[in-house]
């Protein structure tokens, strides 16, 4: 084995599909394979790059093959499961992920995936408690807190979701779902005026996309509706 030899390709090969020469990059990926068959990194990097061009099938091979050599390799845990999950095979995502956690329970990655997957799985109370793992260490995570708040929203804890959101606007005053959310939260608990301010916030940041999930959103309707019927009628 030579060692240096076998990262001077794997270096050669991130670079040269960073530079999107990914004909150029395999082959260097493959290189190191020649050199050492069972360098996960090699897998991995050669997994990421047949995913990227729609390869699926040879990428979720390089992964499994890199977690065979290297059971531990947390990306190409990360990697495989979402390739998993866009294959529609969630229960098999999951199990990943939670070996996941069983490697890293701190990684605030594998935290927040798993969470999704939960969540998207009508799981919201194990989204939650991964959720709030993945806060604990990194609290600026935007995603996390707005699926936080939904999660929240599903259990019926809608004072809860409204402090996520409110952090999640102020984090990222620029994120139009977050004040949709907070729009629909105080909607139906007959804010309005809260409610419309969040909600033109939320227009201003998404634009037409937005402003047409407003004008379709039932209990934001209900809200500009009891705003028109409240508004003084002028004689002329």
């Amino acid at each position: 084995m030579k060692p240096d030899s076998l990262l001077a390709h794997l270096g050669l090969g991130d670079v040269l599909n960073r530079l999107d020469r990914p004909a150029e990059a395999e082959e260097e990926f493959r290189r190191c394979l020649e050199i050492d068959l069972t360098n996960a990194d090699a897998h991995y990097n050669l997994g990421v790059l047949l995913g990227a061009r729609g390869r699926d099938p040879e990428a979720r091979q390089e992964y499994e093959t890199a977690l065979s050599f290297a059971p531990s390799h947390l990306p190409s845990i990360l990697n495989l499961s979402d390739l998993l999950a866009r294959q529609r095979e969630p229960d098999g995502a999951v199990r990943w992920l939670e070996e996941g956690v069983r490697i890293a329970p701190r990684d605030p990655d594998v935290r927040y995936n798993l969470g999704t997957l939960l969540l998207e799985r009508g799981e919201p109370h194990r989204a939650i408690e991964n959720f709030n793992a993945s806060l604990e260490v990194r609290p600026d995570f935007v995603f996390a807190r707005s699926n936080l708040g939904i999660a929240f929203l599903r259990t019926g804890q809608a004072d809860k979701a409204r402090r996520e959101f409110e952090i999640v606007t102020r984090l990222a005053p620029a994120d139009a779902e977050g004040w949709l959310q907070l729009a629909r939260i105080d909607a139906a608990e007959g804010r309005r005026g809260e409610a419309s301010a969040s909600a033109k916030k939320a227009i201003d940041a998404g634009g037409d996309r937005i402003r047409e999930a407003v004008a379709q959103d039932a209990i934001l309707r209900d809200l500009r509706e009891a705003e028109a019927a409240s508004q003084p009628t002028i004689l002329r």
